[in-house]
């Protein structure tokens, strides 16, 4: 199930919500992303231990909505490199499985 994942930068927290709730931006809420609800919940984990600020005031300001945009980016870049990379191997141990059992036939 998706989630839509929205920021708030003068709160400096995070709320994920159904696509179809409407934003309630009175807080200062802004749409990032939707996204699956485990990526959404990995990211905002992710965020959370980059900006200690985050979970704990320390004097810190709180990051900018384009500062977590471009982590969100950079996150799903990752993501999507972990996942290729993942996608890969498996087709490599498929395929050395299908050599060995094929010259094991022969």
């Amino acid at each position: 199930m998706n989630l839509r994942l929205d920021y708030s930068e003068r709160e400096g927290t995070f709320k994920l919500s159904k696509p179809s709730v409407p934003l309630a931006d009175r807080r200062g809420f802004m749409t990032l992303s939707e996204l699956p609800q485990d990526l959404a919940e990995n990211f905002v984990s992710h965020v959370l231990g980059n900006y200690p600020q985050l979970v704990a005031a320390n004097g810190l300001p709180n990051p900018d909505y384009e500062a977590i945009q471009m982590e969100l980016q950079t996150f799903l870049k990752e993501h999507a490199t972990l996942q290729q990379q993942q996608l890969l191997h498996l087709q490599e141990s498929r395929h050395h499985a299908f050599t060995n059992r094929r010259a094991g036939h022969n």
